[in-house]
């Protein structure tokens, strides 16, 4: 892991994670996965996902934050859908 010294008590995330190995950034990511911040089924690296899987992710993931943009019939069936799925 990367080296911060108790002078240095002030440390941005971006400047943690950017010294990191590849392979601590995975103990991140698993970290997340345990403490329920990320579901457990995330693709750690796209050599992981199948160009489908990562195509329909990336769909979903344009979605968030854009309710406001969708008619109601369109929202409706989005949550039926994920409610069809669980």
């Amino acid at each position: 892991m990367p080296t911060f010294y108790t002078e240095d008590l002030d440390i941005e995330v971006d400047d943690f994670l950017d010294d990191c190995s590849s392979s601590e950034i995975q103990e991140v990511i698993q970290w997340l996965k345990d403490s329920d911040y990320l579901p457990q089924n995330v693709a750690t690296s796209e050599a992981e996902q199948s160009y489908p899987d990562a195509e329909f992710d990336g769909a979903l993931m344009n979605l968030v934050g854009k309710r406001f943009k969708m008619t109601q019939e369109q929202e409706e069936l989005i949550i039926n859908i994920s409610k069809q799925i669980i």
